[in-house]
């Protein structure tokens, strides 16, 4: 009964930073990237290497107010316990 409501915010900001070192980090996908494992930052990177400047903001723009939401679903449940 105590455990678990303790560890739920601990949990939540784990994730949440996972996320957000997936969405920063480009040195290993570029690395491991084969046509069948997209991530999104070496789509990024790949639209910014082959010139398509408007469309990598895009998707960083979408990248960006993805983590936005997770943060204040985050706040959210973790201020409300």
């Amino acid at each position: 009964k105590v455990t678990i409501p303790l560890l739920v915010p601990a949990l939540i900001n784990g994730a949440l930073h996972m996320a957000a070192r997936s969405f920063s980090d480009i040195s290993i996908p570029l690395m491991l990237y084969t046509s069948g494992s997209i991530l999104l930052s070496t789509l990024v990177w790949s639209m910014w290497e082959g010139g398509k400047l408007t469309e990598a903001s895009v998707v960083g723009l979408l990248m960006f107010f993805a983590m936005l939401l997770l943060s204040l679903i985050s706040r959210f449940v973790t201020v409300r316990r």
